[in-house]
């Protein structure tokens, strides 16, 4: 019974006539990013973003211009519809991939069918609501492909807002490369990224015309720069906050494992290990500083932090002192911190030009020749501080606290290598990614 009201709901879907239930379904989900200061503002344009929890705060940044009223398409919505186009017995992967497919007839079979139902959908959709561009956080959300493709197709440009912009050596470069250049070609009309160095990557891939990749720095970026102070030099008088961000045992070990692999035997596992025993020891004998562990997100990665809390005998839950925090952003943390501890993460940049005392934990797997081609940022580390052992991290923990102080030339230097990096530091990225918006609806109105 459950299978035939299952493909008795294909079949409907699949239909035109039931398009107005699914227009009206789809506009009950949708939800919007305006500020309620802003909405009735007669915002000039109207944005879909899809996979919205990706972005990380750029819808929210873009809504506030007043430029663009933002609509969240949760991924959880579009799985179902694919879920009814798509044959469960091909991975939905190979829409990106199709060359790795090893059915090729099945494979032209579900893309043909997922994206003739879209050529009916999306059309009405977007008129109901004004869509005027699509947004998406990167090129490979296998489950935004075929909507963004075929936005595109009906005159709708789909915009890639690129977030995976820490490319800092060879090994990452040509895995973008590679990794990209298996892809349909032009299947959006432009790709945002955040510096030249993922620029040139993306273009290398050929997935899109070089002039179609456009560098304009990180939105995020804009107001932690502008509270930065201009000054030539820190002495720090004895600080209180130790913050951790903590890193996945794959960090940066892209085309070898993914973040939290199952076999220790590949990624910083030790390293991980011992880093977050160190913090959790200092928080049980220092009772007056304050120990801040941040995660990107929960599940499995805050039980790794516990387990390892746990070994040196902490209950972060019932500290005093240490505390592990999701819902506060990494610029305020970095701005209420006095000694920041990073790997492979652009945190050690943004406290860096933030005047922070930045403690990198080099040892155990960071020092194995398998993965020193892959950690990130290598070339920052002359403006940080590298610890060799888990004595010495706990050792340049303490002195950092106590006694530590940063000329104009080395402020100078972090600057630049922030600029390179991550997005300039003289800000103005939201006004570009306004404009770069504007300009590929204007085009995209001007060629229908």
């Amino acid at each position: 019974m459950k299978i035939l009201l299952y493909q008795s709901v294909k079949w409907l879907l699949r239909c035109r006539f039931a398009l107005p239930v699914v227009v009206w379904y789809l506009r009950l989900r949708i939800h919007i990013d305006t500020p309620k200061e802003l909405r009735g503002c007669n915002a000039k344009r109207t944005l879909l973003a899809l996979s919205p929890e990706r972005f990380i705060g750029d819808l929210e940044i873009l809504a506030a211009t007043g430029e663009f009223q933002v609509y969240r398409l949760e991924k959880s919505i579009v799985d179902v519809l694919i879920s009814f186009c798509w044959d469960k017995s091909l991975h939905l992967k190979y829409t990106l991939e199709p060359g790795a497919c090893e059915v090729p007839a099945q494979l032209e079979i579900n893309r043909a069918r997922l994206r003739s139902f879209y050529q009916m959908l999306l059309p009405k959709l977007y008129k109901s609501i004004g869509v005027d561009a699509v947004i998406g956080a990167a090129v490979h959300y296998r489950q935004d492909h075929d909507w963004g493709v075929v936005s595109k197709e009906i005159g709708v440009p789909y915009i890639v807002l690129f977030k995976e912009c820490l490319i800092t050596n060879k090994k990452h470069h040509y895995r973008i490369v590679d990794f990209y250049s298996r892809f349909d070609r032009e299947c959006v009309n432009s790709i945002v990224v955040h510096n030249e160095k993922s620029k040139h990557a993306i273009e290398a891939s050929g997935i899109v015309e070089k002039d179609r990749v456009v560098s304009l720095g990180c939105l995020r970026m804009d107001s932690f720069v502008s509270s930065l102070p201009l000054i030539d030099g820190v002495t720090n008088k004895g600080g209180k906050v130790v913050l951790l961000f903590s890193f996945p045992h794959g960090v940066g070990l892209y085309g070898l494992t993914h973040n939290f692999p199952d076999a220790k035997s590949t990624g910083f596992f030790r390293l991980f290990e011992s880093v977050h025993q160190v913090i959790g020891k200092l928080s049980l004998e220092m009772k007056d500083t304050t120990f801040i562990i941040k995660p990107k997100w929960p599940g499995q990665w805050l039980r790794y932090i516990e387990r390892e809390l746990e070994s040196v005998g902490v209950n972060w839950k019932k500290s005093s002192n240490l505390s592990i925090v999701f819902d506060e952003t990494a610029q305020d943390l970095i701005m209420k911190s006095d000694v920041v501890v990073s790997f492979g993460s652009t945190t050690m940049l943004e406290a860096a030009i933030a005047n922070k005392p930045v403690i990198v934990p080099l040892y155990h797997e960071a020092t194995e020749e398998i993965y020193k081609e892959y950690i990130q940022l290598v070339d920052t580390f002359e403006v940080l501080d590298c610890a060799d052992s888990p004595e010495n991290l706990d050792e340049l923990i303490r002195d950092r606290l106590k006694n530590w102080s940063i000329d104009s030339k080395t402020i100078k230097k972090r600057r630049e290598l922030f600029s390179e990096y991550i997005s300039p530091v003289s800000g103005g990225a939201i006004q570009k990614y306004v404009d770069h918006i504007c300009d590929e609806i204007s085009r995209a109105n001007n060629t229908r």
